[in-house]
């Protein structure tokens, strides 16, 4: 079910013959002003039905309640569900100066303490980091009534999860973009060391340039060499794109890797704008 105040903005329906897959893992992602669901096999490499929707107000419970009443969600049955938690409301902690009994106080310290949020961590191991993150209650509590079974994530720690897997000697320095509606999310690194991981929010292709140029200038990157990787919604026609070129010489699309190869789906657009809200399925 699509509520009144979303719109659809990306599907996926594979053309594969999807009666025969019998263990299905749900993912379901959330932001700020968009959610998702992803249905796929275990491994995450085959996917099933992916829909993705923006809305005009913020997510709140009952636009999750109607996508939990989805008939793609509420028809079937799964082996795995993931809700993957893609908002402000997380901090990157080293792992060396970590407390858990201070996760609370440390959101709350950096995004207030207005809500009262349920706190979860991610061990990101591979960096030496954890990411602690807040979730409204009332959503874990709908969620987990419907799916007891529920893991949570964070999109970063999924993010850098997957970026590990694809570390190369060959890439020195390396920026990484996620676009969605107004915000892009950057993980930065250098030397294979992470340097940055943190959404940004934007209104014009000059907020990103500025936004990126400022990056470039404090962790001393070079323009000349640094590869920058882009996925999510951004349009290869359109100004910001041209503005990415303008300034860096090695500008690169990032495609999905268990995007299907056959789609039911006459006007889909191209496999970079799903990148992002596939790399949960295949990490977790």
């Amino acid at each position: 079910m699509q509520h009144t105040k979303a719109h659809q903005v990306l599907s996926i329906h594979s053309a594969a013959d999807n009666h025969s897959e019998t263990d299905k893992k749900l993912c379901i992602e959330i932001g700020a002003h968009f959610y998702s669901f992803c249905i796929s096999d275990q491994s995450g490499r085959k996917i099933v039905d992916f829909e993705c929707f923006e809305t005009s107000v913020p997510v709140d419970v009952s636009i999750v309640q109607d996508l939990l009443n989805h008939p793609k969600i509420h028809q079937t049955s799964f082996v795995d569900v993931v809700l993957v938690h893609n908002r402000r409301e997380l901090a990157m902690i080293p792992a060396a100066i970590h407390q858990p009994e201070l996760n609370t106080i440390v959101l709350q310290t950096i995004h207030g303490d207005i809500e009262d949020w349920i706190v979860y961590e991610d061990d990101v191991h591979q960096w030496e980091l954890y990411t602690v993150y807040g979730w409204n209650p009332s959503i874990i509590d709908i969620v987990t009534e419907r799916f007891p079974q529920v893991r949570f994530i964070q999109f970063t720690t999924v993010a850098l999860r997957s970026l590990f897997k694809s570390l190369s000697i060959e890439k020195d320095q390396v920026v990484k973009l996620y676009f969605y509606q107004k915000e892009m999310i950057t993980v930065v690194l250098k030397e294979s060391q992470l340097q940055l991981a943190q959404s940004f929010h934007f209104e014009t292709p000059q907020d990103v340039m500025y936004h990126l140029l400022n990056i470039v200038e404090r962790l001393k990157l070079d323009l000349a060499t640094v590869i920058l990787e882009v996925s999510g919604l951004i349009d290869v026609h359109s100004e910001t794109w041209s503005e990415l070129n303008k300034f860096f010489v090695e500008v690169q699309l990032e495609e999905p890797s268990n995007f299907p190869a056959e789609i039911n789906d006459e006007n889909q657009l191209p496999s970079h704008y799903y990148a992002p809200f596939l790399i949960s399925p295949r990490c977790v």
